[in-house]
């Protein structure tokens, strides 16, 4: 019975550093799965571009643009403004959703571009 509550000690301290993330703020068009995707990208750019490994402590997103193409294969394009704060720092992320037949969406993210967002001071 002992070593039962020991295993349970570590479960119990991976679920307090899963709900201790980022916070993020705003309006996106991201789902929770297509945002986890994004961010892991943002991660990768903020380690490579400015050597900052930290947890990213706030992201605040806005919708630029929505445009309906009319194309069957890329039905919807849609452009978000991502503000991330991490290593005490501010960058700007363009981001660039691409929805498809299927109905999966694709993305990319402008990396370096330095955009201003709206309402953010």
């Amino acid at each position: 019975m002992k070593n039962q509550k020991i295993c349970y000690l570590p479960l119990l301290f991976l679920v307090a550093c899963v709900s201790t993330g980022n916070q993020f703020t705003g309006k996106t068009l991201t789902d929770n799965i297509l945002r986890a995707d994004v961010m892991r990208e943002i991660r990768k750019a903020e380690r490579y571009t400015y050597n900052c490994s930290d947890i990213l402590n706030n992201v605040h997103a806005e919708v630029k643009n929505i445009k309906k193409t009319g194309n069957p294969n890329q039905p919807v394009i849609v452009d978000e403004l991502w503000l991330v704060t991490t290593c005490g720092n501010k960058h700007y992320y363009p981001i660039n959703l691409r929805s498809d037949a299927r109905g999966e969406t694709d993305f990319s993210i402008i990396i370096g571009e330095k955009t201003q967002m709206t309402g953010i001071k």
